[in-house]
């Protein structure tokens, strides 16, 4: 699976989420979760939220997997307010699950210092 996952690297051709399924598969989380948000960020600017949707999704649940640290936490805030915009269009800004993802960006923010997520 490493193999594969290496070959699939160097192509231009290859879909990001296409890569990022081999990389996680092949346990190579790091990489995976920036092909997760990459793919994920491409569908969300072609209006193809539900798609972004469970990118990002997978892509926080392969994150999750990592060891704590303030690397895996810039990664899931990254995650987090990518996830936030396709979410409030399908489900409406007002739903649970955007307050959730918005209540988790402030914390993240909070203790990265990090003022993009904060307001």
């Amino acid at each position: 699976m490493h193999a594969f996952a290496d070959a699939l690297s160097g192509r231009a051709d290859v879909a990001p989420q296409t890569l990022a399924h081999h990389l996680t598969e092949a346990g190579r989380l790091h990489e995976a979760v920036e092909h997760w948000l990459i793919a994920g960020q491409a569908l969300a600017g072609r209006s193809a939220e539900r798609e972004a949707i469970n990118l990002f999704r997978r892509g926080l649940a392969a994150l999750l997997t990592l060891p704590e640290s303030p690397e895996r936490d810039r990664r899931e805030l990254e995650l987090q307010m990518a996830l936030e915009v396709p979410l409030a269009a399908a489900e409406g800004p007002a739903a649970n699950v955007v307050g959730s993802v918005r209540q988790r960006v402030r914390e993240l923010s909070e203790r990265l210092g990090d003022t993009r997520g904060a307001g």
